[in-house]
């Protein structure tokens, strides 16, 4: 029983990423995965939550006139979310996530927690690839919680490996 902030925070992310878990324990195991349940982690949200994503093409893409960090998506309150993610569905068959341009979607080392000690800000290390990716991208997923709840989620990830395959980015 988590009995100190830090560790409550702590059990409400991971209990709120399960779905991540079980992506990881089918990589590890060589099985796919054809359904993502979603919904412990729309149960742990706030309904004013905001998401964010924040990616980067990295600064050896040669372009330095722009930020490093660019904000590329934002959603705004519980609803939205699961509006965006799954269709307003907890459960979803792998193949609709990304409306059908995700066929497969990996977790490739287990995912690394840590919480401030007050409890209010939780980061997750965590290692993905896609289908049709060699490329594994790394990236923070940082979480505030309040009152027991997921207030905010920002999605930290370094994308170029993902644009230089795709040919979006090519580096002299």
């Amino acid at each position: 029983m988590a009995t100190n902030p830090a560790q409550r925070s702590l059990a409400i992310v991971k209990a709120s990423l399960k779905h991540l878990e079980s992506l990881h324990e089918a990589y590890k195991d060589g099985l796919e995965v054809r359904t993502i349940d979603y919904q412990p982690f729309y149960d742990s949200l706030s309904d004013d939550f905001v998401f964010i994503t924040r990616t980067t093409v990295s600064p050896h893409d040669g372009d330095y006139s722009r930020p490093p960090w660019s904000v590329v998506g934002k959603e705004q309150g519980k609803v939205e979310m699961m509006e965006a993610w799954s269709g307003g569905k907890g459960q979803v068959d792998v193949k609709e996530v990304g409306q059908g341009s995700l066929v497969k979607w990996e977790v490739g080392a287990p995912l690394e927690y840590f919480s401030n000690a007050e409890g209010t800000r939780v980061v997750v290390l965590l290692q993905e690839r896609y289908s049709g990716f060699s490329e594994w991208n790394y990236g923070a997923m940082v979480f505030n919680v309040h009152n027991g709840l997921i207030t905010r989620y920002e999605h930290l990830a370094d994308m170029s490996g993902y644009l230089v395959e795709t040919g979006y980015l090519t580096i002299a």
